[in-house]
């Protein structure tokens, strides 16, 4: 009895994992052309809908970021808790960034640690493609090193030849929300995919 009730609750669980990863999907997919429509449009009606946008670009990080720890838990515990917590980083400390320049040098060091340590993750364990594991990580050691760019530029560029200064002065925070917005997308698609497969299994 108690078996079968431990193997119901099983099943259950798993057809509740399946519809957090088939709604982590959505999600993630309006979150990744939220994070490209601030780029593209969040100047129109400056600061409201630039607002907007921001808030539905790092708010909707979290369904994935919670789908994302479950996978993590299952093969390494320390680095669930870390890419758990970095992931929420990037939610709350990109939303400041949105709203205040001082902050967004350390919204690209959070990225980057979420990145370098689930991308890493996924490279070791297989848990999430390889591939993708690789270029997240890759992602996160670029974001790491875009922090003294976004810190300093002003200072760098005060003593630095013209063109040097004109590519340091490049805005990394928007090109950050560029890069985020297609990573969620293929995120996006692998979880809708990885649903799929397991409702058809």
């Amino acid at each position: 009895m108690e078996r079968e009730a431990a193997i119901n609750a099983h099943e259950v669980a798993n057809a509740d994992e399946v519809a957090a990863t088939g709604k982590a999907a959505l999600w993630s997919a309006i979150a990744g052309v939220g994070h490209l429509l601030v780029v593209a449009v969040g100047a129109v009606a400056y600061p409201y809908l630039f607002d907007l946008l921001s808030a539905i670009a790092y708010g909707f990080l979290l369904p994935a970021i919670a789908v994302l720890h479950v996978r993590h838990a299952a093969v390494r515990q320390s680095g669930a808790i870390l890419g758990t917590i970095s992931g929420a980083a990037v939610a709350t400390v990109g939303l400041a960034g949105s709203a205040n320049i001082d902050v967004r040098p350390a919204s690209l060091f959070v990225l980057g640690m979420w990145w370098w340590t689930i991308g890493k993750m996924w490279v070791q364990t297989g848990v999430m493609p390889r591939e993708l594991g690789r270029i997240t990580a890759a992602l996160g050691l670029t974001a790491f090193a875009l922090v003294p760019l976004e810190a300093f530029s002003s200072s760098f560029t005060a003593v630095m030849p013209r063109p040097v200064a004109d590519a340091l002065a490049q805005p990394y925070f928007s090109a950050a929300h560029l890069v985020l917005g297609g990573w969620l997308i293929a995120l996006a698609w692998i979880f809708f995919r990885d649903g799929a497969r397991t409702v058809a299994d």
